[in-house]
């Protein structure tokens, strides 16, 4: 399970719990008279109790949305590699990108989708994690020269192909 989705059934269970105590109390509280006296004189106190169970409510509303978005933010980066010619079957390209990159990174699949378009144009859509500055250059190069023989190699595919990274 991917740290993100921990995240969110951490999320998710905090907010089941929480709603499940609410629903509890409201279901009890017409029913004790001792929960009535002890709520409304929790509310009769200086209203500075009340004030902090609002702001950690807004802080906690705050917090859950930032680290939504930060986990949904994708940054994409778009890059030609250059080869040249053939007509190919898709799914005999697809079988040797997914090789290559299990090859190259042993126990994840980044391969995202392939796109064989008009005129065999090949693009290659890969989602990485924690995928830092200063390996990009590297790392296409390295997958330029490396897919780009395999495919030529291979297959006869020698023509431009696009390699997108979505990065989240």
């Amino acid at each position: 399970m991917r740290t993100e989705q921990n995240i969110y059934a951490l999320i998710f269970v905090f907010l089941l719990v929480l709603f499940g105590l609410q629903s509890l109390l409201f279901l009890v509280l017409p029913f004790s008279t001792a929960l009535q006296g002890s709520l409304a004189a929790f509310f009769m106190q200086p209203p500075w109790y009340v004030g902090y169970i609002a702001v950690f409510a807004l802080l906690l509303f705050f917090l859950l949305l930032t680290i939504s978005w930060a986990m949904h933010k994708k940054r994409y980066v778009r890059m030609t590699m250059e080869c040249d010619k053939v007509s190919i079957e898709k799914g005999v390209i697809e079988e040797y990108v997914h090789r290559y990159f299990q090859k190259e990174m042993p126990g994840k699949d980044p391969v995202y989708d392939i796109i064989l378009g008009k005129e065999n144009s090949l693009d290659i859509v890969l989602e990485l994690h924690d995928f830092s500055l200063h390996e990009k250059e590297g790392f296409f190069s390295k997958v330029q020269f490396e897919l780009g023989s395999l495919l030529a190699r291979k297959i006869g595919y020698e023509r431009p192909f696009t390699l997108t990274v979505v990065e989240k």
